[in-house]
């Protein structure tokens, strides 16, 4: 649903709606959800772009660290290729005139 919003406009239902995942997200019993909370990211940071909001950058650079760390504790490279469409997204939505560093 965020993606969904975002992608229309709907900025206010997406920020209300990140707000009360954000808050369900914290408690305990989703400690170990990983995978859900990575997407979550994901979606944050492509909304926070589509408003031109920087932060958007710094979620993404975050969701990148967190892929190179999977990466290198599968000794994979599966993640690549979350790692890409994360690059790819962001160099499209990327209209705050701030270059996207990786690192």
């Amino acid at each position: 649903m965020i993606g969904y919003f975002s992608r229309k406009a709907y900025f206010k239902d997406a920020n209300k709606l990140i707000a009360e995942l954000e808050n369900i997200l914290k408690s305990p019993s989703y400690n170990h959800l990983y995978t859900e909370k990575f997407n979550f990211k994901f979606y944050q940071a492509m909304n926070f772009l589509r408003q031109n909001n920087p932060k958007g950058l710094e979620i993404a650079r975050d969701c990148i660290h967190f892929l190179e760390a999977f990466e290198a504790l599968d000794n994979s490279n599966a993640s690549a290729i979350d790692k890409n469409k994360i690059l790819s997204a962001v160099s499209v939505l990327n209209k705050t005139g701030i270059p996207f560093k990786e690192s």
